[in-house]
């Protein structure tokens, strides 16, 4: 029949399995033992014989034991600390994280830093009437087109809406539509400038001057068959913008004709830079 402590010593080898130990781990283990039976041998111990048999053979299974569980823990590691010290290792891991490479960041877009340490920038942000356009909400969101940026480039276009003959269409939804309506019947057949004339339901229309007036003027032809010009002034806001005689005229100041010319302009203008610079004046 097995004893406890033989069966206990199973178990733990059974749950241990097959591994090697550390080396020498054994050779020390019994080299303890020895000299814990050699150190007992001469010793004088009240005991009888069957006494001394049961020590002995105790002994051996606590020695064993021991030996077995050492070897457990060797492999397969020790147990954790316990809570006053598992915080403080759970936090020490928490912040090894990889430092930040140069490839994780972001960077800027390279023309719109050329643009913002230019010397058109400068100047832009020094001409108070410029600055006051670009600080509008409507013009500030339309000019992250960059379409409507080189439309803007083109000075025809520029005088279109600077002397608010634009914004008078794009104010009338009746005016809008006839002039739209003027140009479609008539671009094919190449008689814009007679559309008024020669189109019955116009001519009847109170807006006939008006149009005919749009449909002789090349600078508002131009605008109006821009498509980028076309979505800006369909912008409640860029339109309410272009409708004040400031803001328009601004459009032809030297420092925002150069700017817009500039390499990055469009792109500098969406940025939290840009803004700001317009602001610190």
């Amino acid at each position: 029949m097995m004893d406890p402590e033989s069966d206990h010593v199973s178990q733990l080898l059974k749950e241990l399995g097959p591994a090697e130990g550390p080396a020498g781990f054994v050779r020390h283990v019994m080299s303890r033992i020895l000299s814990e039976r050699q150190l007992t041998s001469r010793r004088t111990v009240p005991f009888n014989q069957e006494g001394i048999a049961m020590t002995r053979k105790a002994m051996w299974g606590l020695a064993a034991a021991a030996a077995v569980t050492l070897a457990v823990f060797a492999i397969k590691g020790f147990p954790p600390a316990g809570r006053g010290t598992d915080g403080t290792i759970g936090a020490a891991k928490k912040y090894q994280a990889p430092q930040i490479g140069d490839k994780d960041v972001k960077l800027g877009d390279a023309e719109a830093q050329e643009f913002l340490q230019s010397e058109a920038f400068d100047r832009l942000i020094k001409d108070e009437p410029s600055r006051k356009l670009l600080s509008d909400d409507g013009v500030a969101a339309s000019l992250q087109n960059r379409a409507l940026v080189d439309a803007l480039n083109d000075a025809q276009i520029r005088a279109a809406i600077a002397n608010l003959s634009l914004a008078r269409v794009y104010a009338n939804a009746e005016l809008k539509a006839a002039v739209e309506d003027a140009m479609s019947a008539n671009a094919a057949a190449g008689l814009a400038k007679q559309a008024a004339a020669q189109n019955t339901a116009l001519a009847k229309s109170a807006h006939s001057a008006a149009v005919a007036a749009v449909l002789n003027d090349p600078a508002l032809m131009k605008a109006m068959n821009n498509a980028a010009v076309k979505a800006a002034m369909n912008n409640a806001a860029f339109a309410r913008a272009m409708s004040r005689v400031d803001l328009a005229a601004a459009l032809n100041r030297n420092a925002f004709v150069k700017a817009v010319a500039a390499r990055g302009f469009g792109a500098a203008a969406a940025t939290p830079q840009f803004r700001s610079g317009l602001a610190d004046r």
